[in-house]
Protein backbone atom coordinates (compact mmCIF):
# COMPACT_ATOMS: atom_id res chain seq x y z
CA UNK A 1 0.00 0.00 0.00
CA UNK A 2 1.30 3.41 -1.17
CA UNK A 3 1.28 5.89 1.95
CA UNK A 4 0.89 9.87 0.53
CA UNK A 5 2.86 12.60 2.57
CA UNK A 6 -0.71 14.16 3.35
CA UNK A 7 -2.23 11.59 5.42
CA UNK A 8 1.01 11.86 7.66
CA UNK A 9 0.57 15.45 7.89
CA UNK A 10 -2.96 14.88 8.79
CA UNK A 11 -2.01 12.03 11.82
CA UNK A 12 0.75 14.29 13.11
CA UNK A 13 -2.18 17.14 13.22
CA UNK A 14 -4.23 15.29 14.93
CA UNK A 15 -1.59 14.02 17.48
CA UNK A 16 -0.94 17.70 18.08
CA UNK A 17 -4.55 18.52 18.79
CA UNK A 18 -5.01 15.38 21.27
CA UNK A 19 -2.14 16.39 23.14
CA UNK A 20 -2.57 20.34 23.18
CA UNK A 21 -5.84 19.96 24.59
CA UNK A 22 -5.17 18.26 27.88
CA UNK A 23 -4.39 20.39 30.72
CA UNK A 24 -1.57 20.44 32.76
CA UNK A 25 -4.08 21.93 35.82
CA UNK A 26 -5.75 19.47 38.16
CA UNK A 27 -9.30 18.68 37.71
CA UNK A 28 -11.87 20.65 39.93
CA UNK A 29 -15.19 19.57 41.18
CA UNK A 30 -18.29 21.14 39.48
CA UNK A 31 -21.56 21.64 40.69
CA UNK A 32 -23.79 19.65 38.89
CA UNK A 33 -26.05 21.26 36.10
CA UNK A 34 -29.30 21.11 35.80
CA UNK A 35 -30.03 21.06 32.14
CA UNK A 36 -27.74 18.31 30.16
CA UNK A 37 -24.79 20.50 28.65
CA UNK A 38 -25.21 20.68 24.58
CA UNK A 39 -22.55 19.91 21.95
CA UNK A 40 -20.23 23.04 21.16
CA UNK A 41 -21.64 25.10 18.31
CA UNK A 42 -18.40 24.40 16.27
CA UNK A 43 -18.40 20.31 16.31
CA UNK A 44 -18.12 19.05 13.17
CA UNK A 45 -21.47 16.90 11.95
CA UNK A 46 -20.85 13.18 11.95
CA UNK A 47 -18.29 11.69 9.69
CA UNK A 48 -18.43 12.01 5.76
CA UNK A 49 -17.63 8.72 3.90
CA UNK A 50 -14.45 9.94 1.25
CA UNK A 51 -15.67 7.36 -1.25
CA UNK A 52 -19.16 9.21 -1.75
CA UNK A 53 -18.24 12.52 -0.40
CA UNK A 54 -17.03 13.64 -4.59
CA UNK A 55 -18.32 11.31 -7.11
CA UNK A 56 -16.71 9.46 -10.18
CA UNK A 57 -18.61 12.16 -11.82
CA UNK A 58 -17.65 14.90 -10.05
CA UNK A 59 -14.25 13.59 -11.17
CA UNK A 60 -14.52 13.03 -14.18
CA UNK A 61 -15.99 16.66 -14.89
CA UNK A 62 -13.38 18.29 -12.99
CA UNK A 63 -9.95 16.28 -14.16
CA UNK A 64 -10.87 15.02 -17.54
CA UNK A 65 -10.65 11.26 -16.91
CA UNK A 66 -12.89 8.87 -16.38
CA UNK A 67 -12.66 6.63 -12.76
CA UNK A 68 -13.78 3.75 -11.19
CA UNK A 69 -15.54 3.60 -7.82
CA UNK A 70 -13.34 4.71 -5.01
CA UNK A 71 -11.68 2.16 -2.97
CA UNK A 72 -11.57 2.89 1.01
CA UNK A 73 -7.68 3.50 2.63
CA UNK A 74 -7.44 0.91 5.48
CA UNK A 75 -7.28 2.57 8.39
CA UNK A 76 -7.71 6.10 6.77
CA UNK A 77 -9.89 8.28 6.61
CA UNK A 78 -9.26 8.22 2.58
CA UNK A 79 -10.29 7.00 -0.23
CA UNK A 80 -8.62 6.15 -4.00
CA UNK A 81 -10.34 6.50 -7.37
CA UNK A 82 -8.36 5.14 -10.05
CA UNK A 83 -8.86 6.64 -13.45
CA UNK A 84 -8.16 4.75 -16.87
CA UNK A 85 -5.01 6.39 -17.70
CA UNK A 86 -3.32 4.92 -14.79
CA UNK A 87 -3.39 8.17 -12.40
CA UNK A 88 -5.51 8.27 -9.72
CA UNK A 89 -7.50 11.06 -7.13
CA UNK A 90 -7.38 10.33 -3.15
CA UNK A 91 -10.09 12.34 -1.06
CA UNK A 92 -9.53 12.74 2.67
CA UNK A 93 -11.97 13.88 5.13
CA UNK A 94 -10.69 13.41 8.50
CA UNK A 95 -13.55 13.66 11.88
CA UNK A 96 -11.33 15.81 13.97
CA UNK A 97 -12.44 19.54 13.84
CA UNK A 98 -9.63 21.80 13.12
CA UNK A 99 -9.11 25.75 14.39
CA UNK A 100 -8.55 28.22 12.17
CA UNK A 101 -4.96 28.56 13.38
CA UNK A 102 -4.71 24.57 13.36
CA UNK A 103 -4.87 24.97 9.81
CA UNK A 104 -2.62 27.63 9.04
CA UNK A 105 -0.03 25.72 10.98
CA UNK A 106 -0.69 22.97 8.29
CA UNK A 107 0.08 25.48 5.30
CA UNK A 108 3.39 26.80 7.54
CA UNK A 109 5.07 23.14 7.57
CA UNK A 110 4.03 22.85 3.72
CA UNK A 111 6.67 25.97 3.97
CA UNK A 112 7.34 27.91 0.76
CA UNK A 113 5.28 25.60 -1.89
CA UNK A 114 2.23 26.27 -0.47
CA UNK A 115 0.34 28.33 -2.78
CA UNK A 116 -3.00 30.11 -1.21
CA UNK A 117 -6.28 29.42 -2.85
CA UNK A 118 -8.76 32.33 -2.42
CA UNK A 119 -12.63 31.37 -2.81
CA UNK A 120 -12.66 27.88 -1.57
CA UNK A 121 -14.17 27.54 1.99
CA UNK A 122 -12.59 29.34 4.74
CA UNK A 123 -9.57 28.48 3.54
CA UNK A 124 -7.66 26.35 0.89
CA UNK A 125 -4.06 26.10 -0.35
CA UNK A 126 -2.34 23.80 -2.83
CA UNK A 127 0.94 21.73 -1.99
CA UNK A 128 2.62 20.02 -4.37
CA UNK A 129 -0.20 17.95 -5.93
CA UNK A 130 -2.89 18.03 -3.17
CA UNK A 131 -5.55 20.59 -2.09
CA UNK A 132 -6.02 21.33 1.31
CA UNK A 133 -10.01 22.83 2.44
CA UNK A 134 -11.09 24.85 5.41
CA UNK A 135 -15.04 24.76 5.43
CA UNK A 136 -15.96 26.20 9.36
CA UNK A 137 -14.03 22.77 11.53
CA UNK A 138 -14.19 20.23 8.62
CA UNK A 139 -11.34 19.59 6.18
CA UNK A 140 -10.89 17.88 3.56
CA UNK A 141 -7.56 17.48 1.21
CA UNK A 142 -7.91 16.33 -2.68
CA UNK A 143 -4.89 14.89 -4.25
CA UNK A 144 -3.76 13.64 -7.36
CA UNK A 145 -1.12 10.51 -8.36
CA UNK A 146 0.67 9.86 -11.62
CA UNK A 147 -1.17 12.63 -13.18
CA UNK A 148 0.74 15.49 -14.34
CA UNK A 149 -0.48 19.03 -12.33
CA UNK A 150 -1.50 21.06 -15.49
CA UNK A 151 -3.06 24.14 -15.73
CA UNK A 152 -6.24 22.33 -16.85
CA UNK A 153 -5.62 19.67 -13.64
CA UNK A 154 -5.44 22.56 -11.23
CA UNK A 155 -8.56 24.13 -12.33
CA UNK A 156 -10.09 20.65 -12.26
CA UNK A 157 -8.27 20.18 -8.47
CA UNK A 158 -9.95 24.14 -8.11
CA UNK A 159 -13.50 23.07 -9.22
CA UNK A 160 -13.43 20.05 -7.01
CA UNK A 161 -12.40 21.92 -3.59
CA UNK A 162 -15.42 24.22 -4.58
CA UNK A 163 -17.75 21.43 -4.58
CA UNK A 164 -16.01 19.85 -1.67
CA UNK A 165 -15.89 23.06 0.51
CA UNK A 166 -19.81 23.61 -0.06
CA UNK A 167 -20.28 19.52 0.72
CA UNK A 168 -18.36 19.89 4.25
CA UNK A 169 -20.58 22.39 5.69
Amino acid sequence: MKHHPFVAMCAVASLMTAACSKSDRPATAQAPSAAPSAAPAQSPPKSTDPCTFLTETDLESAVGYVFAAGKPTEGEPSCTFEATNGGSVTVAIPTASVSDAEFNSWKQMAGADAEPVSGIGDAAYFWNSRLYIRSGTRTATISVADIDVTPEIKAGLRKLGETAASRLR
